[in-house]
């Protein structure tokens, strides 16, 4: 039966300094055996440790959703493995494992595939824009203040390190009124932000988002519903319903974030501002009815 290999590891793929280490490991155990001898142990054990490395990447891939499977594997890579095999035991190993890929873990996993392909034909339909009281087709802006909305991104340091970014702009003016910057944003750092904006600019009719579990919130919620603002949330996995922000992530990610390598999050955070300010009082947009932003 010919070779199978389903895991990381694949036989014939190890370097050949484990060959050489072999050789060097068994170099005073076989100095008085005959060469063609010492050469055929030598592979034998070679080809072990290729055997026993293949069945072991196996091991993991079963352990939760078909234990016996991982178990059976697990049983047969200790066997394997603390054994002394021959030539032809290697070879009986070799085909019982093939033997128990085949007849055991690729029906296991065939049957997955094909359960997971009926589970995908049987999500049903749905209406995504027109539905949704939420969507900026279904309540346009219609004056400064009337619809505020507000977004996560995310970003990341020079050292890989991740930061997100809150954007609230008012739908009419397309007017950024903040951006925060921090490593985590919580439920609560976003009622601050809120309330410092609407301390100097009044409380808006709506206020629109997606449904990230900051924005449903009970706690942000609560805290709206008490100020009067409506909540306005889009259709979950339908980002056009939010077009206002969504083109205003683009133009942030596209002038900004793509272009700037940020070293420290300070750097960061100073860098986001300037482009806000920018954005606002540089070329700000008209205060004329725009077309959508998703029509």
């Amino acid at each position: 039966m010919g070779k199978l290999s389903l895991g990381k590891l694949s036989l014939g793929k190890l370097s050949g300094d484990v060959l050489a280490d072999i050789h060097t490991s068994l170099g005073a155990q076989v100095s008085g055996s005959g060469s063609g001898l010492a050469e055929n142990r030598i592979e034998s054990i070679y080809q072990r440790q290729l055997l026993v490395k293949e069945i072991k990447a196996h091991i993991p891939r079963f352990q939760y959703n078909h234990p016996e499977l991982a178990k059976t594997l697990a049983a047969l890579w200790r066997e394997v493995n603390t054994k002394a095999v021959t030539e032809e035991a290697l070879n009986t190993y070799r085909l019982a494992f093939n033997n128990f890929l085949n007849q055991k873990v690729l029906p296991v996993l065939e049957e997955e595939k094909r359960r997971q392909s009926l589970e995908a034909e049987k999500q049903p339909k749905r209406r995504r824009l027109w539905l949704n009281d939420g969507s900026c087709i279904r309540l346009r802006p219609e004056r400064k203040d009337h619809v505020w909305s507000y977004d996560f991104m995310i970003a990341r340091t020079a050292e890989g390190r991740a930061f997100r970014i809150l954007n609230i702009i008012d739908e009419y003016t397309r007017e950024c009124l903040a951006i925060l910057v921090k490593r985590r944003i919580t439920s609560q750092d976003i009622i601050d932000q809120l309330f410092q904006l609407i301390i100097f600019r009044g409380i808006p009719e709506h206020l629109r988002s997606d449904n990230g579990p900051e924005f449903t919130a009970k706690v942000v919620r609560g805290w709206l519903n008490r100020l009067g603002v409506k909540t306005l949330f889009i259709e979950p996995g339908s980002p056009w319903e939010n077009g206002y922000i969504e083109s205003f992530n683009g133009k942030l990610r596209d002038e900004l974030l793509n272009r700037e390598i940020f070293t420290i999050l300070t750097a960061a955070k100073v860098l986001i501002e300037q482009w806000r300010q920018e954005y606002n009082q540089v070329r700000p947009h008209t205060l004329v009815r725009l077309p959508a932003a998703c029509s």
